[in-house]
């Protein structure tokens, strides 16, 4: 079951947010594809669809998701040029932070504000959470900031503003373990679409155009393919909210992107205003990968999912949607800089997330009388809320032009700028980060809402024949 972009009112009848409950939790599955048993990855409770969601800005949090972000299922690790990761992190095995500077994790000072809730588990590992070179700030700029839990140790320094270290939790395993399999499910259920489009061409550059009516939208592509595109595409007649599923076979694959544009409004779309309506639409799935470098000096739109357990990932670029990775994960230490995730649900498939629901007001803890230890020195990222970065927010006509019309010439000149010394607009971006990890409680959850459920209707009709 595809989700709707289209607003619904808050205020729901108990029958109705019972059974719309149930399908959050991943009780409804792609059409026609098996129904997923429960959901790790979704958030519960139920989230409130919303008409647009937000592109980046460095305001404060705007909507609250506690589903996962990015989920690795064996071992992530940040290294210098890693600079944030927006929305929860959970992962199946360890993780190790070595940046030599400061990583944010939750909220992003310039992201899409979408974050897990204060107070809830942020970075969460079924294994130890080691921060053996550099400093990371976890849930700055939400109240009671975010937790670190995890099965193993916790070590090293951390800014948790309000939060707590959780060592030796038992939550995250039954979590890793639940999300791993219903990643390979759903990314198997994904690639078996017929369809609906193909790779082509529009105005003399690669291009994925589809029949316009179909939701999702289904392209199917080799690896070889994709990498000829050179990381210029264009998505032709795809609707204007339907779901989009590229599915990308073969077990080595370079994904680069320096260009993405949509023809039906002949213009960028890996802008920083244009995010927030097309990163949740997109979906690439790498069924078969074991091994994907991610990398380019655009703005790569769209979640990621690579579920293999044997997969390897290095990422050297921005990402904005959800990152679901089977196996390990390598944030940076490839060349980059200030490179961040920013987190943004796919509105395609219940099980594997959901629309968020707002949030509530930015709330900056209070200056204690000792400034955290070299907060604002000098060498470290800019302050978090300060003007977006002036490079990649600037209104769609000055970053790009119709695709049929000019060259990507221009694709180095925004977020490229961050491959090498971040200017002081990137470091604005470099903000806070927190999440928060689904445990195995959800199917009990799916099955007393369902029973509840069905329990009104029964009373509804018995009162109604009385």
């Amino acid at each position: 079951m595809f989700l709707s972009t289209t607003r619904r009112t808050p205020r729901r009848s108990l029958l109705g947010a019972l059974v719309t409950g149930a399908l959050t939790t991943g009780l409804v599955g792609l059409a026609g594809a098996p129904a997923a048993v429960a959901s790790p990855l979704a958030a519960t409770p139920v989230c409130t669809p919303s008409s647009t969601l937000p592109g980046i800005s460095t305001g404060g949090p705007a909507f609250t998701d506690a589903g996962v972000a990015v989920f690795v299922g064996g071992d992530y690790a940040a290294r210098p040029g890693a600079a944030e990761s927006e929305g929860v992190l959970l992962a199946g095995g360890s993780i190790d932070i070595a940046t030599g500077g400061l990583m944010n994790f939750g909220r992003a000072g310039g992201g899409s504000q979408i974050v897990p809730p204060g107070g809830s588990d942020m970075l969460v590992a079924d294994g130890g959470v080691s921060v053996s070179n550099g400093r990371i700030d976890v849930g700055h700029g939400i109240a009671q900031g975010g937790n670190v839990a995890a099965t193993g140790s916790i070590s090293g320094a951390m800014e948790l503003n309000g939060g707590v270290r959780k060592p030796d939790s038992s939550a995250p395993a039954s979590s890793a373990k639940a999300a791993s399999t219903l990643l390979r499910t759903a990314s198997a259920d994904l690639a078996a679409l017929t369809a609906t489009g193909s790779l082509g061409t529009t105005g003399g550059f690669a291009s994925l155009t589809g029949d316009g009516t179909s939701a999702p939208q289904v392209f199917s592509l080799t690896a070889q393919e994709l990498k000829k595109t050179n990381g210029t595409l264009v998505f032709a007649n795809v609707g204007t909210s339907a779901p989009i599923v590229v599915n990308v076979s073969g077990s080595t694959v370079d994904f680069t992107m320096v260009h993405t544009a949509a023809e039906s409004i002949g213009q960028r779309i890996d802008t920083f205003t244009a995010l927030g309506t097309w990163a949740p639409r997109i979906l690439w799935n790498f069924p078969d990968a074991t091994s994907l470098t991610l990398s380019g000096n655009s703005q790569t739109v769209g979640s990621i999912l690579a579920p293999e357990p044997s997969v390897k990932v290095v990422q050297s670029t921005s990402t904005n949607g959800r990152l679901w990775v089977g196996g390990d994960l390598t944030f940076g230490g490839n060349g980059g800089s200030g490179l961040e995730h920013h987190n943004y649900p796919w509105i395609g498939l219940t099980s594997l997330g959901c629309d968020p629901e707002p949030s509530t007001p930015l709330v900056v803890p209070p200056t204690s009388t000792t400034p955290p230890v070299d907060k604002d020195v000098p060498e470290e990222p800019a302050p978090r809320e300060s003007t977006p970065p002036t490079d990649e927010t600037t209104t769609p006509t000055e970053k790009a032009s119709p695709p049929a019309t000019t060259p990507p010439a221009d694709s180095t000149a925004t977020p490229s700028d961050r491959s090498s010394t971040p200017s002081p607009s990137a470091e604005d971006e470099r903000g806070l980060a927190s999440t928060g990890a689904r445990t195995a409680l959800v199917v009990l959850i799916s099955v007393v809402l369902l029973g509840a459920g069905a329990g009104l209707v029964v009373l509804a009709r018995r009162r109604a024949t009385s």
